[in-house]
């Protein structure tokens, strides 16, 4: 597991490139040097990554947090929690490109909407767990059946 808090740019650049192969948790957790280059640069090192964990990255946006889409179908871990520019842009290719997720933290995330949402729990059968972040884009003037399991009204929307 590679943790981004004592990192820099250069060394989780260089140690991914060597090491990448085999690693399969990546905890970039308020790593505030993290920028989109630097991911897009590491994403196709880490076909293998299980858990990616990009909370508090406030610099991510769509380009470096959905580039791991493309080359992680093995995700079963995703927390994009606190990167307030991540779109429904990155949800989608995360819908599009890693069906086995089983955890996703979208907390603190406003530019990520219901449809897109719904669009990934829809192509994730095996989601286990679903943040606050994935309840609160069913705002509640519009639960349609209070019974019902949140995820299930998404998965209908």
């Amino acid at each position: 597991m590679v943790t981004g808090d004592s990192w820099s740019d250069v060394s989780i650049r260089e140690l991914v490139k060597h090491g990448g192969k085999t690693l399969t948790a990546l905890d970039l957790t308020n790593c505030q040097q993290t920028s989109d280059p630097l991911l897009e640069f590491i994403a196709p090192y880490c076909k293998e990554l299980r858990t990616l964990n990009l909370r508090g990255c406030v610099q991510v946006t769509d380009a470096g947090a959905a580039g791991f889409a493309a080359h992680c179908q093995q995700l079963r871990e995703l927390v994009l929690a606190a990167c307030d520019l991540v779109t429904d842009a990155t949800v989608l290719a995360y819908a599009a490109g890693c069906i086995r997720l089983q955890v996703v933290d979208l907390n603190f995330c406003p530019l990520v909407t219901a449809a897109s949402v719904a669009e990934l729990c829809a192509a994730n059968r095996h989601l286990l767990h679903l943040t606050p972040g994935f309840l609160r884009a069913i705002p509640q003037a519009e639960e349609e059946d209070p019974e019902v399991e949140n995820r299930a009204q998404l998965a209908k929307r």
